[in-house]
C-alpha cells in the first residue's frame, strides 16, 4: 500500500479499491453522515487484560489492570480515592484472568479467583485503601497487537458500563465462591 501525503487542500475520495484473496473489490464512499455510520467488526484478539472500575455514586472506568501480565504472573498496586466504596475487576474480553491474590491494606481479601469473559469481582473498599493485585491473563487465542485497539476497547468498556445500570450485579464472589477462593 502506498502512502499519500497532502499539504494544504484535501482529497475527497469517492471510491476505495482493494484486493482480497486475489480479487479486486471496490467500495463507494459517501460524505460523512451521522445517520449512516457503521463499523467493521473483526475478531478482537489483541491480548488485553482485566479492566478496573471504581464504584461511588456511579461506576467509572479507570484502566486496564495487569496490562503487563499476558501469560506471566505480575503485580499491580493502586490507591482508592476518598469517594469510592468498591472496586470492580472485570474480564470483558475473550480471555481468562487468574487473580492469584487481592490484598486490601496488607490483608488478603481473596485468592485463586478465575474470571472468564463477562465475569467480575466487586471488592468493598474505603477511601485511602491500598490495593495490590497479583495475577495474569491468558488470551483465548494468539494475540494480534496489529489490530486497532482503541475503538473496540471503548465498545467493550461501554457495554460493561451499560450493564452496570442494574448494579449491583452478581460478582464472582457472590456466586458461591468465598473470599479464600473456595
Amino acid at each position: 500500500m502506498s502512502e499519500v501525503y497532502t499539504f494544504g487542500g484535501r482529497k475527497l475520495p469517492e471510491k476505495l479499491y482493494f484486493i482480497k484473496d486475489g480479487n479486486r473489490h471496490s467500495q463507494e464512499l459517501h460524505t460523512f453522515d451521522l445517520s449512516n455510520m457503521y463499523s467493521v467488526e473483526r475478531h478482537w484478539q489483541c491480548g488485553s487484560c482485566p479492566h478496573l472500575f471504581f464504584v461511588s455514586d456511579k461506576v467509572v472506568y479507570i484502566k486496564e489492570l495487569l496490562a503487563h501480565c499476558e501469560n506471566e504472573i505480575g503485580e499491580e498496586t493502586f490507591f482508592i480515592p476518598e469517594d469510592v466504596q468498591a472496586v470492580i475487576i472485570a474480564e470483558i474480553e475473550d480471555e481468562t484472568t487468574e487473580l492469584h491474590t487481592i490484598v486490601v491494606d496488607k490483608t488478603v481479601y481473596a485468592s485463586n479467583i478465575t474470571l472468564e469473559k463477562s465475569e467480575s469481582i466487586e471488592i468493598p473498599v474505603s477511601g485511602g485503601s491500598e490495593i495490590t493485585v497479583s495475577g495474569k491473563y491468558i488470551p483465548y487465542g494468539k494475540s494480534n497487537r496489529s489490530i486497532p485497539q482503541g475503538i473496540k476497547r471503548n465498545d467493550l468498556v461501554g457495554e460493561f458500563l451499560f450493564r452496570t445500570k442494574e448494579w449491583p450485579n452478581k460478582s464472582k464472589l457472590s456466586d458461591g465462591v468465598n473470599a479464600a477462593g473456595v
